[in-house]
């Protein structure tokens, strides 16, 4: 939780018998005197305003324009500020005179104890004011201020980086909701894998560092690093969100460096500290925040974050470890000419984030590749029953996007939407749906919503004859088999896929989704048209799984290993499975617990380059 308070930090310090030290703290108490205010009120007569919650119920709503204070004979030490009015307030900059940095070799003759009581003061040392700004997102620890004053206001196009999610999503969806901004989220501790959060947020299962690499096994990047990745070098970005427990430290170190910070409107930061840290601890953390005020960037409010609070080694004192600081950088508000070259071109209003994430590997991709090499023959009958399972429970490639069609529950299934799989752009869309039952939302949805051209089979409808469903859909009473015949026990009449794709004009032509759902029909229905030939041209495969126990039969497991190996070999990679809610759970003969039926979701990663 925050606790919300406003001004110079008040700590015990333990260091007053230097004389440098003195003298910086007597400059702090009489800077403080002039900057002290609270959080609802602001000091009229001071020559720099503190930060001020505005109440405005619109973002970008204009507030009364502030005046500037008048000077007061303390002013008589201190250059004027600098004012920024706009028609909705007031952007304040306190002059580099005004502060009470340390100078020179100051900071190197003070040891870990004099640093850790100094860090406060010189982290916590307000150098503007934004007289209109919002607290988006939660009130408490999750939250997040905005500068809403002049060019800080987010305008379309606008792009967000929030690094540190921490499954907590309010304050990334008011960004993309209240100001359409492009918002990109990272954080690889969530344990999910990347994904299309809605049409304006993503979300990267990496984390922010020094460099591109690991860090605790999570995939890590620079700053600049993501943003050549996006292609956004030379983009405004116009929120820039850091809250990742620590790393912040080398990944500023590495940003100031690189100037990827440059284009970056405003950056909203949380800093920590631990009680072990060193004496070239603070001096780093100090270089980074010199390092941002030589850049621009100027400290208009912050807030302490009490949780994980703890007792100096050096002083006993009680430490904050964690603070949110909110910076604009100053750069923006130069002429308007400068602003006109650094804005975002207008096309990029147009990104579609779902281009932005690629389907990608999962760690279990090369563990798949490893298991097709097996010799099946070697095998106990434990040993490929366990591999079955293994290939069944086992996502190998990740679809950042996709979208539930149909029911929420059964009867409906997950459609990748990622490029090049995306049935929403694909001219025309073509599904094959076997197995209906009656529940028809999935198909409809289709062929409604996204204007693909639906063939859907079912030969156990007996009361429902050919026919075409919608303008774009048709229904057929035939069932999908390994021979084109009609079945002796039940009638019905059975086909093969190659035969149908024939039959309906679409050998060798692309098939953007597959669908199989056939009670235990799977497994022959796949054998033919894997030896046919005919799934090469298939897109996205859907399809429902059944061991034998389902229909009262000992399970195979080699033929249904072979079936898997040769889905693999057309190129099928599974990004999705579940064991279906209602499946039955059985012994098998090797005496382990298992589950009759799963939902499986594949793509053909031929047509892509992974």
């Amino acid at each position: 939780m925050l606790s919300h308070k406003i001004g110079p930090a008040k700590k015990p310090l333990a260091w007053l018998n230097k004389p440098s030290a003195l003298l910086f703290l007597v400059c702090s108490a009489a800077a403080s005197l002039l900057l002290f205010c609270s959080i609802d009120t602001e000091i009229r007569t001071s020559p720099f305003l503190c930060s001020r919650q505005s109440n405005a119920s619109m973002p970008t709503a204009p507030t009364v324009s502030v005046e500037s204070a008048p000077a007061t004979a303390s002013e008589s030490d201190y250059a004027v500020p600098t004012v920024h009015r706009y028609d909705n307030g007031i952007i304040r900059l306190r002059s580099n005179r005004q502060r009470h940095y340390p100078r020179g070799n100051q900071l190197a003759t003070l040891n870990v104890s004099e640093l850790e009581s100094l860090y406060e003061n010189v982290l916590l040392e307000l150098t503007a004011e934004c007289s209109t700004n919002r607290r988006l997102g939660r009130t408490d620890d999750g939250g997040w201020n905005l500068c809403l004053t002049g060019p800080f206001g987010p305008k379309q196009p606008c792009y967000s980086f929030s690094f540190g999610i921490n499954n907590i999503w309010e304050f990334d969806d008011q960004v993309a909701k209240l100001f359409k901004c492009r918002v990109i989220t990272f954080d690889p501790s969530m344990n999910k894998e990347s994904f299309v959060r809605s049409e304006r947020i993503v979300f990267l299962n990496e984390g922010l560092h020094a460099a591109k690499g690991t860090l605790h096994s999570w995939p890590v990047d620079s700053y600049l690093g993501f943003l050549r990745r996006f292609k956004a070098e030379d983009r405004v970005i116009d929120i820039l969100k850091i809250d990742i427990e620590h790393s912040e430290w080398p990944a500023l170190k590495t940003a100031v460096k690189d100037g990827s910070l440059k284009n970056v409107k405003q950056l909203l930061l949380e800093t920590h500290i631990k009680r072990e840290a060193t004496a070239n601890d603070y001096l780093e953390y100090f270089a980074v925040l010199e390092s941002l005020h030589s850049l621009g960037f100027r400290l208009w409010h912050y807030n302490w974050n009490t949780f994980g609070n703890f007792i100096s080694r050096h002083d006993a004192t009680l430490r904050t470890c964690c603070h949110e600081l909110y910076y604009i950088n100053s750069n923006f508000l130069t002429t308007d000419a400068n602003l006109s070259a650094a804005r975002n071109p207008s096309d990029s209003a147009n990104v579609d984030l779902r281009t932005l994430l690629p389907i990608s590997k999962t760690g279990n991709f090369n563990r798949l590749e490893s298991l097709r090499r097996v010799n099946l023959s070697n095998q106990t009958e434990r040993q490929v029953e366990d591999m079955y399972f293994a290939f069944v429970e086992q996502q190998q490639i990740a679809c950042p996007f996709s979208r539930r069609v149909g029911d929420s529950g059964d009867g409906g299934w997950d459609v990748c939407f990622t490029a090049p799989f995306d049935i929403s752009r694909s001219d025309p869309c073509v599904a094959f749906s076997f197995g209906i039952n009656n529940i028809w939302k999935f198909d409809d949805q289709l062929a409604e919503k996204y204007r693909c051209k639906v063939y859907m089979f079912d030969p156990s409808m007996t009361g429902t004859s050919d026919h075409q469903r919608k303008q774009t859909s048709w229904f057929y009473r035939t069932g999908l088999g390994a021979e084109n015949k009609v079945d002796s026990s039940s009638g019905w009449k059975m086909r093969t896929l190659c035969h149908l794709l024939d039959e309906l004009g679409y050998v060798n032509r692309p098939i953007d989704l597959v669908k199989i759902d056939i009670e235990h029909w799977e497994w022959s229905s796949l054998e033919r048209a894997i030896q046919e030939g005919c799934l090469h041209q298939v897109k996205q495969l859907l399809f429902e799984s059944h061991t034998g126990e389902m229909v009262q039969v000992s399970t195979d497991y080699t033929r249904l290993v072979r079936v898997w190996l040769g889905l693999f070999n057309i190129g099928f990679r599974s990004w999705k499975w579940h064991k279906n809610p209602t499946s039955i759970i059985y012994r098998s003969r090797t005496g382990a617990e298992r589950a009759c039926c799963y939902e499986h979701y594949m793509l053909n990663t031929k047509l892509i380059k992974l």
